[in-house]
């Protein structure tokens, strides 16, 4: 599901580890810069997984995965669907659940960070064009 050379991952993608802090990085392509927030996902027996977001301000839903984060994150029942039939990320307090779609295929193998969680947690950009979030949890 991701591309050898892609500009939107890191090898170490989707394995498993003790902890990987946030970290936030700006890649230049041939053609654009992309923002990549790599975030970490608790998982089962006090574990992470660490996967990289576009961060897109025009994407109107919070979060989107590919299919391979999508059953990565499902194998460690972190995913969720409502009784509304909406697939939701489960949130370590519980109390904020995140509501996930699908990459759209054209975009794919990327995941995304929408428009909601960039405000939700409040993205701010540095003087030295590099950006962080201040209200980013230490682990999704």
């Amino acid at each position: 599901d991701k591309p050898a050379a892609a500009p939107y991952f890191d090898e170490d993608d989707g394995e498993i580890v003790d902890f990987a802090e946030p970290t936030f990085a700006v890649r230049k392509t041939a053609h654009k810069s992309v923002l990549i927030a790599r975030l970490s996902f608790s998982v089962r027996g006090g574990r992470f997984v660490v996967l990289s977001f576009v961060v897109d301000s025009a994407a109107p839903a919070p979060l989107y995965l590919s299919p391979t984060s999508r059953a990565l994150l499902a194998s460690h029942s972190r995913l969720y669907e409502g009784e509304d039939k909406v697939s939701r990320l489960k949130t370590p307090d519980g109390r904020n659940d995140v509501v996930v779609e699908d990459t759209p295929e054209g975009l794919r193998p990327a995941n995304i960070l929408g428009l909601p969680l960039i405000l939700s947690y409040r993205m701010r950009v540095t003087s030295d064009s590099s950006f962080t979030f201040d209200a980013l949890p230490r682990a999704l």
